[in-house]
């Protein structure tokens, strides 16, 4: 499946109850839509801002052969940083709920033009979530998209 980050149908912060059922491509814009489950329900948010896209690689088997190093299997995920600003105070403090979630989403379009909800993590860590000093705040959240295997025969 080829990741489309391209759909928002709010335009900012909805407190979301029930499933995820919009397929309007007129509603869609640029950024990545996350949906989470926060203390008071499903939330979705638009991260409308610059994007960096990195590719954690692991190894799951490795053996040592003709004084190289092989791999009988590899595992490569890929992180997103996404980024939100200007956000005042309330929107900053609950749009940052997505840290603490035990389920969260990334909505993406299908090849069909469906929404999918695809399941990804972030992991555990500190967060700024605001500073009186600059009045706004801009978030950012790293997310990891579920990962690919490729094995050696």
């Amino acid at each position: 499946m080829t990741f489309d980050l391209t759909f928002d149908y709010t335009f900012g912060l909805q407190v979301i109850s029930g499933p995820v059922s919009v397929n309007q491509p007129s509603c869609r814009q640029a950024g990545a839509y996350l949906y989470w489950l926060s203390p008071w329900g499903w939330m979705g948010y638009l991260f409308a801002g610059y994007q960096d896209t990195d590719v954690v690689v692991s190894s799951l088997g490795s053996y040592r052969q003709t004084g190289l190093t092989r791999h009988s299997q590899k595992e490569a995920a890929t992180l997103l940083t996404l980024r939100a600003g200007k956000l005042d105070k309330q929107t900053s403090e609950i749009v940052a709920t997505v840290y603490e979630s035990v389920a969260c989403y990334v909505l993406v379009t299908a090849p069909d033009d469906a929404v999918k909800a695809v399941p990804v993590e972030i992991e555990p860590g500190t967060f700024r979530v605001w500073s009186d000093a600059n009045g706004r705040s801009n978030l950012e959240v790293k997310i990891i998209l579920p990962a690919r295997r490729g094995a050696r025969n």
